[in-house]
């Protein structure tokens, strides 16, 4: 989270230093609030310091871990009163506290933390662009209004992540919002903000590009939210008709489409230091975690390569799973192939049987591509560097989503050539989950989760593997229609199908797997224009349905809790109220999510 300027800060941080002694000098100098700010960051780095860092408190006399639950007590006490200051640092407090809950799997804190910092930050007009004719202390380009903008926009990240994670509704109205964007540039002595300056894509990248492009994707996420999940509120019910039906999914393909290209012209924008694939082909530049912890105070070249680093793998896993998000709604469709004798004359030469013609085919290879890349990166080097750091955190979340698409996506075809690497990349995975599960609860109960899921797997095709008697069957020519590419139906010593279109690059299946490339993904649109008009028939994919119950029947095992509601999986689809992460992690897979569309 960016929430203020480093040098400021620690500035502050040494004035309170010198009064700490008089609460009185502490008050009149404006502090109080700074003070709960202090206190959230310290929370944080104490979650995270290495076993270098915690010696040298233990050798002082502290445990960490003590430290670190009376820092929170603290905080959970006195929040009221810290919340009456009604200033900028309050919603900072809110937005460092909040994102501590969250990553740490207490959403019924966090959502309410930062609902509190959301009212202070409207109350500040913290959303709103300040007038020119402000005083040059707040004036657009000066650096109390770079602190109010990333003040807010931290305030918009957190609540996005929030409804993206757990399905809470989003409060915050975009029309109600025209403050600018982040400056990638603020930090430069002597910048002056530009509008060429403002086109990040022709400029060096700089450390605060990230969080530039992180609030960019932020929105197409949102809108996403708002627009196929209805996060921001209920949408009424408009029929169970056949033709009602067809209009939604009309809008709903169309949709997704536009999202789609949103997010392709996201990534092309993206410099190259903050490409993962650029950053893939260079040296870490830390050779072991302890340098890292043992680095205190970094900073220079180094540590700078180290941090675009991280944030390139940040960038790339919140594309990646944006990607599923945009495309997960139509992977609960298939499409129904025509009698030949169809009275309508819409016999099997229209029936569009490819990828390249079928919408529902191409939102299961974009979901596919997205969860392969993401289980490529744990072979990168920064990536073994992750649980040393706050973005441990970050990267475990995005985790679970991908396994859980490459699980259900090595069901639909058992013994299959793309089965095969869908669990490859479910054990990568796995992998990850387990080097991030130290630093990140988050990761530890997916692992487990995906485990179930990978045991689910691994039983369907054991089946599969003696049903005999459908031979004669599967032997006759009959049109794809379950949603896989026909490029990827390949024999099993057949190279793996391109990751893209546009691509050249491949999958590997070693262990040692290459990170397919992205750098190409936006030359090729996911979909056809002409896909707004429907001329064929839809229904529901009944083996993506009976994969998603099994998924919440993983579960509640996983939970403790082996039995399963009978409303079936209605449950993910409403906002949560357990403590149970991983239950409330997985709204986006209900069923009956897609109300608009499966009438």
């Amino acid at each position: 989270m960016l929430v203020f300027h480093q040098e400021d800060f620690r500035s502050r941080f040494d004035r309170l230093y010198d009064i700490r002694h008089d609460l009185q000098l502490v008050t009149k100098n404006g502090l109080v609030g700074f003070t709960s700010t202090l206190l959230a960051s310290f929370a944080i780095t104490l979650q995270h310091a290495g076993a270098y860092r915690k010696n040298i408190l233990r050798r002082a006399g502290v445990d960490p871990e003590t430290l670190k639950e009376n820092i929170l007590t603290t905080l959970r006490v006195r929040f009221l009163d810290v919340l009456s200051l009604g200033s900028l640092e309050v919603v900072q407090t809110c937005v460092l506290l909040g994102s501590y809950y969250l990553y740490y799997g207490r959403p019924e804190l966090s959502w309410p933390i930062c609902g509190c910092g959301l009212r202070v930050a409207q109350a500040l007009n913290l959303h709103r662009k300040l007038a020119t004719s402000d005083s040059t202390s707040r004036s657009p380009g000066s650096q109390s209004n770079e602190v109010r903008k990333r003040t807010w926009w931290a305030v918009y990240e957190i609540e996005t992540i929030c409804s993206m994670l757990y399905g809470y509704p989003l409060t915050i109205s975009e029309h109600d919002c025209d403050v600018e964007t982040l400056d990638p540039h603020a930090d430069q002595q002597n910048y002056r903000p530009s509008p060429l300056a403002r086109d990040s894509s022709i400029n060096v990248a700089t450390l605060l590009s990230y969080k530039y492009f992180m609030s960019k994707l932020l929105m197409i996420v949102r809108a996403g939210l708002t627009d196929l999940y209805h996060v921001h509120q209920h949408p009424a019910n408009p029929g169970t008709s056949s033709a009602n039906r067809t209009t939604r999914l009309q809008q709903l393909i169309y949709q997704v489409a536009e999202l789609d290209d949103r997010l392709r012209h996201w990534h092309q924008e993206l410099p190259p230091t903050l490409r993962l694939e650029n950053v893939e082909a260079s040296a870490s530049s830390y050779h072991l975690r302890e340098e890292i912890d043992a680095d205190i105070g970094a900073s220079g070249a180094r540590f700078e390569s180290h941090i675009f680093q991280l944030q390139a793998l940040a960038l790339s896993l919140a594309f990646e799973n944006a990607r599923i998000l945009v495309h997960r709604p139509l992977l609960s469709y298939k499409i129904i192939p025509p009698a030949p004798t169809d009275p309508q004359g819409k016999g099997m030469a229209t029936f569009p049987s490819s990828a390249a013609s079928n919408p529902f085919q191409r939102s299961i290879q974009a979901c596919r591509e997205a969860a392969l890349r993401t289980s490529a990166v744990g072979s990168t080097p920064i990536f073994h560097y992750a649980s040393t750091t706050y973005a441990a955190a970050f990267f475990g979340m995005h985790l679970f989503t991908a396994g859980v698409t490459l699980c259900i996506l090595a069901s639909l075809a058992p013994l299959s050539m793309q089965s095969q690497e869908a669990k490859i990349g479910v054990h990568r995975l796995l992998e990850m989950q387990l080097s991030l599960k130290e630093s990140s609860n988050l990761a530890a109960q997916s692992h487990r989760i995906l485990k179930n899921l990978a045991d689910l797997i691994l039983q369907k095709e054991k089946e599969k593997m003696f049903e005999f008697s459908a031979l004669e069957e599967a032997a006759q020519t009959v049109p794809i229609v379950d949603g896989w590419p026909e490029h990827s139906r390949k024999d099993i010593g057949e190279s793996l199908p391109r990751i893209s279109d546009a691509s050249a690059a491949t999958v590997e299946t070693q262990d040692n797997a290459s990170l397919p490339a992205t750098g190409d993904l936006g030359e090729t649109s996911i979909f056809n224009p002409d896909y707004g008009i429907i001329d064929f028939d839809f229904d529901e994919n009944p083996s993506v349905t009976n994969m998603l119950l099994d998924l919440e029947q993983a579960m509640y095992d996983s939970s403790g809790d082996t039995t399963v509601p009978d409303n079936g999986l209605s449950n993910l689809s409403s906002h949560p109220t357990g403590n149970d992460y991983i239950e409330q992690e997985g709204w986006i897979w209900g069923v009956d999510f897609f109300p608009g569309a499966n009438g």
